[in-house]
């Protein structure tokens, strides 16, 4: 239910860039002043000990330009001014597409040693943010799920939506008054809604199909390496008024305020499409808010709520490449959502919008695919 957000620390009044690295749960581990040559970013080496390994050690030898890494047990062999990196094992060689400089006096290592040379050399993957300039470093996960997405009678091989509910096994989420789980109806609703996008030959990988736990590190591995079209992650809400209601749609705007737009079903509400505003762009923005705009419409069309657009940094959706929206579809502490919420009728509905709206997705930016069938 909480929403981790990440706040872009931007550029400083003397437009240097802050890069900050983050854990996991996107608690920030350092934050360092880049420097900026020919355009690429640099980092300090410094910032390896504080995010990567405390006990790193480095010799430099001014006449030869020679630098040497002591990294995590490896010795990575480097040279100031050359592109060529070596180890005194058997990894091979690696060309970084920028040479490691000393700038303003210090040693400084491109970018891509971070995100491109560590997780060669290690087991770790490196998730870098350049909207909001975080970069995260995790060990790869041993136990990766390994089910194959669900299949249809039909191959859409070019369409993959990915349905993620939120939280389960020990991470409960929040309860309701009459002890409704998030876990438990969030892991129904993306059963409904899968069931209807088979219907409709749609593929969908789940990043959960059962009471399980998933790390935020591994429902985004799921996502990225099953190469998803799409991502949807689904929570309940809860507030400490129980006068708190409605469904929350949230948008990843990583540049931009926090800005709400909110529609309410009425008799008189337009039918036309909401037009939201651009407030910043990344690479999937537009298509994240095309696709919480159909479902707004779904939703206002065949819900009984309130129904609010919010675009927010969210930590949750900021390592996903793809189009992406969360979903807070209702306050379990709220007595009228929580039954909405345990409702088998209502969630049938919900999940039928949902589906609804996937299809529009679908069609508007896959020209190619046509009508499909259920509309």
């Amino acid at each position: 239910m909480a929403l981790p957000l990440l706040i872009c620390t931007g550029i400083c009044a003397a437009q240097t860039p802050l890069i900050r690295f983050v854990d996991e749960g996107g608690k920030t581990v350092d934050e360092v002043e880049a420097r900026i040559h020919s355009g690429n970013f640099y980092l300090p080496i410094d910032v390896l000990r504080r995010a990567f390994d405390s006990e790193l050690k480095q010799q430099y030898t001014s006449l030869t330009q020679k630098l040497v890494l002591n990294l995590k047990g490896k010795q990575i062999n480097l040279r100031v001014g050359n592109s060529l990196a070596t180890t005194n094992e058997d990894d091979g060689t690696f060309i970084l597409s920028h040479p490691p400089r000393i700038i303003e006096g210090k040693r400084m290592l491109p970018l891509d040693f971070f995100t491109k040379l560590l997780p060669q050399l290690y087991n770790v993957e490196v998730f870098y943010n350049s909207p909001l300039q975080t970069i995260r470093i995790t060990e790869k996960s041993a136990n990766l799920p390994n089910f194959p997405p669900s299949s249809s009678s039909r191959e859409h091989e070019e369409f993959l939506f990915v349905l993620d509910p939120g939280h389960g096994g020990a991470d409960s989420g929040c309860q309701g008054n009459t002890g409704a789980l998030e876990k438990d109806v969030v892991l129904d609703l993306a059963k409904r809604i899968r069931r209807f996008c088979l219907q409709n030959d749609i593929r969908v990988q789940m990043t959960r199909e059962a009471d399980v736990e998933r790390r935020p590190i591994e429902r985004v591995q799921i996502a990225n390496q099953n190469q998803g079209q799409f991502f949807l992650s689904l929570h309940c809400n809860a507030s400490f008024s129980s006068n708190a209601e409605g469904i929350r749609i949230y948008i990843n705007n990583p540049m931009g305020e926090l800005r709400t737009e909110t529609a309410t079903r009425s008799a008189n509400q337009s039918s036309g499409r909401h037009a939201i505003k651009v407030l910043a762009q990344d690479d999937f923005l537009l298509q994240s808010r095309e696709f919480a705009a159909m479902l707004q419409e779904q939703f206002a069309a065949t819900i009984p709520s309130s129904v609010s657009l919010i675009e927010m940094p969210l930590v949750t959706l900021s390592d996903v490449y793809m189009p992406a929206i969360l979903i807070e579809i209702g306050y379990l502490s709220n007595a009228a959502d929580e039954a909405r919420l345990i409702d088998a009728e209502n969630l049938a509905s919900m999940s039928m919008a949902i589906s609804l709206a996937v299809q529009r997705y679908i069609t508007a930016f896959n020209p190619e695919r046509g009508a499909v069938k259920g509309k």
